[in-house]
């Protein structure tokens, strides 16, 4: 971390925090310090705010709060149906947002004109744009690998949309992005080792380890939908969704209940009905509303999804020796009350019995606005401290 970024989290993290507090914490000399807070006042990001009382010679020092005010980030989240924006300060705090339907076929205009409308309506100093996807991605040049519910690969979305729009633009998988975001602003705040599993359409993960986001040696690190449990390989290598994401993710719950329903009105179950008017408005929700009714068939696809999830969540506890486990995602918000007890006799059971009542499973405190928040956070990481830069060149 350099030191212009060492003493913007200083500040921000303890308001109120003293010039010589900061060389103290950040240990760096005090000449150092107050050329950094100099700029960082010129840019309007500190403001002195008082003073503390001292019994030493010479001035009282002042104290130093951090001013999430003076730039605003864009975030998007593109998931696997929806795509959703906002403009947030500083802080993580939204002050406008736009949800809509995803075009996969005109995704990159989409994401533009979403991008255009929320710009239109703030006069604040815009700092970058955050994106996350849902899906593979290399977030040093901002390129989609692979993004299977966008049918999408190797798009290089930051560039695409950096000539677009002329702004920074930083792109990286959406688990990665929410689990920043409940780190910094969520159920995860204050744990050193943390995981941040999404289950919506897909299953992926994301793993705060040390403090900080850890992408693995490919940018890859995270991506538990990979996880494989039956008996023997497949006859053809696996690509897009994953085998554990396919049996226990809302596509692979819509595709096992479709596959049922197949077989005609053998199968007893409520499906047949509340999809009445076609096939295609069958999804993970129906299935869990199915199962909120007493439906014994869909019941039992959401028991087995919520069984592997628990099996996943303690192998990777046993690996990891995690603090705390954070479950977000569409599907996790409509069927908490089978998965979270699934997870947690789990823990009980099968995880490293030394660590079994050390960690923390909780569901997900910021909720949609997970990845934006990330987003924003990962952004003001990048910038600030070129922005500060930039003003000493």
């Amino acid at each position: 971390m350099s030191s212009i970024a060492q003493v913007i989290s200083a500040i921000r993290e303890n308001p109120g925090i003293t010039r010589p507090q900061i060389a103290r914490m950040c240990k760096l000399s005090r000449p150092a310090v107050s050329m950094i807070l100099r700029l960082l006042v010129e840019k309007g990001l500190v403001r002195e705010d008082g003073t503390v009382k001292s019994n030493a010679v010479g001035r009282n020092p002042i104290k130093l709060k951090f001013n999430y005010d003076a730039f605003q980030i864009v975030g998007v989240d593109i998931g696997g149906t929806n795509l959703r924006g906002a403009i947030l300060d500083l802080d993580g705090k939204v002050s406008q947002r736009r949800t809509e339907s995803i075009c996969p076929d005109d995704l990159l205009e989409q994401v533009s004109a979403l991008i255009r409308a929320l710009i239109e309506k703030t006069d604040t100093c815009l700092l970058g744009i955050g994106i996350g996807v849902a899906g593979t991605v290399d977030p040093a040049s901002g390129t989609v690998f692979n993004a299977p519910a966008l049918r999408k690969q190797n798009l290089n979305l930051a560039q695409a949309l950096t000539r677009d729009l002329g702004l920074p633009v930083y792109v990286d998988n959406d688990v990665n992005l929410a689990a920043v975001g409940e780190h910094w602003r969520g159920a995860a705040r204050g744990s050193k080792n943390s995981i941040c599993i999404s289950i919506g359409t897909g299953i992926g993960a994301g793993l705060i380890l040390d403090g900080r986001l850890y992408r693995g040696s490919h940018n890859l690190a995270g991506e538990v939908g990979y996880f494989f449990y039956r008996d023997r390989l497949p006859e053809e290598p696996i690509y897009g969704f994953g085998d554990f994401e396919l049996s226990a993710g809302g596509w692979g719950l819509r595709q096992r209940a479709l596959e049922e329903l197949e077989k005609g009105e053998t199968v007893e179950t409520l499906l047949h009905s509340l999809v009445e008017d076609g096939r295609s408005t069958l999804d993970a929700q129906t299935v869990v509303k199915a199962a909120m009714k007493g439906d014994v068939f869909a019941n039992r696809l959401i028991q087995e999804a919520s069984f592997k999830i628990g099996i996943t969540v303690a192998n990777v506890v046993s690996l990891l020796d995690l603090e705390a486990v954070v479950l977000t995602g569409g599907l996790m918000t409509s069927a908490a009350e089978w998965i979270l007890p699934a997870v947690e006799e789990a823990i009980r059971y099968v995880a490293l019995p030394e660590i079994r009542d050390k960690v923390s499973v909780r569901i997900g405190r910021l909720g949609e606005d997970a990845v934006l928040i990330g987003a924003a956070y990962q952004v003001q990481e990048s910038e600030l401290p070129l922005v500060i830069k930039k003003e000493r060149g």
